[in-house]
């Protein structure tokens, strides 16, 4: 997992160093993880340009470039950025979902009539409370079980399924932050990290395994970056962990709430007045348990279907223009009456 969290930043470093608008011809081309076209030269290595952006023009209808005049620099990054393409294509193909391809559905199509009316089951209607993982008699009897808060939370963050990305955190380390003091010092160091989003994100949802509760409120700053589902599953963990249930201005069933309100697709969500409503209401009546938490709150609200755009979504842009169309009636929701 570590692996294919680390490749969005190794992509990075390589974009761009595709040079066919100038000189050398391009003997072979390859994509990197977001469709971008590298050239690569005879000695299948990458094609650099010999020239940058000047700072302060990027943004320029036309910006400015700075050609380099040290040959040996630019030799050295030709075998740096082939090793990290190469790193990058390994990653990649060793991924079971390397050649994946979506299906796209054509609802008047009778090719696709019996396939349709198997995804409208289990798409197109809001899944009913209860039917995905599901608390069971037992499991819940094993729950109550539990007579402390840290075994609770334990517990709980286990069964949500959520990993740190990043580094290895093992079982035992869950919820016992103190008594792993290395891996907790790391964590803490790059919690406040200003790379990007998700690197944001990522190390507070490895605090929040490691017993801060409130990691799992931060880590939906990955969600800017495209980690819907996964930013939402961390907000429903922190809100079964009961992370400021009682606080009127930041309970994240509140957070929660704006999503199906106001964020709508922003979110990964379709807007649901209704369920705002509802969830509104819980935020103000609801009582946690002895242990301030909501275990069970997924029985009371239910889940959703995410729309999750990690894909394609690494700058962010993508996301404001799915929610432009959907505002201007140009995108409708499968489920959507219209």
């Amino acid at each position: 997992m570590k692996k294919l969290f680390w490749i969005y930043f190794l992509v990075f470093l390589i974009l761009g160093c595709s040079n066919q608008d100038k000189g050398e011809k391009a003997m072979k081309e390859v994509k990197d993880l977001y469709g971008n076209t590298i050239g690569l030269d005879e000695k299948n290595q990458v094609i650099m340009k010999d020239y940058r952006y000047k700072r302060g023009t990027i943004f320029k209808d036309e910006p400015e470039r700075e050609y380099f005049s040290d040959k040996s620099f630019l030799a050295r990054e030709k075998l740096r950025r082939t090793k990290q393409l190469e790193e990058v294509q390994s990653i990649l193909s060793s991924s079971p979902f390397y050649s994946y391809t979506p299906s796209y559905l054509n609802p008047s199509d009778s090719r696709d009539r019996s396939y349709f009316l198997e995804w409208r089951d289990l798409y197109l209607k809001e899944p009913l409370k209860g039917s995905i993982a599901p608390w069971s008699k037992e499991e819940k009897e094993y729950y109550l079980s539990l007579k402390s808060k840290k075994e609770r939370y334990i517990y709980l963050v286990k069964r949500s399924g959520l990993k740190c990305a990043i580094i290895d955190i093992p079982q035992e380390a869950i919820g016992n932050a103190k008594e792993f003091p290395e891996i907790t010092q790391r964590v803490e160091e790059n919690r406040g990290t200003l790379k990007s989003y998700l690197h944001i994100g990522e190390w507070n949802l490895c605090a929040g395994i490691l017993g801060d509760a409130n990691g799992f409120i931060e880590a939906g700053e990955m969600a800017n970056l495209g980690f819907k589902a996964r930013a939402k599953q961390a907000l429903i963990l922190a809100i079964q962990l009961g992370v400021n249930i009682k606080d009127r201005i930041r309970n994240p069933l509140l957070i929660l709430q704006d999503s199906y309100e106001v964020r709508g697709i922003l979110d990964g969500e379709r807007e649901n007045p209704l369920k705002a409503s509802i969830i509104e209401n819980l935020a103000q009546s609801i009582q946690p348990d002895e242990y301030g938490m909501l275990p069970f709150i997924d029985e009371v609200i239910g889940v959703d279907w995410i729309m999750d755009f990690s894909v394609y979504d690494a700058l962010g842009d993508t996301t404001n223009k799915l929610y432009k169309q959907v505002q201007a009636g140009k995108l409708l929701d499968p489920r959507e009456a219209r």
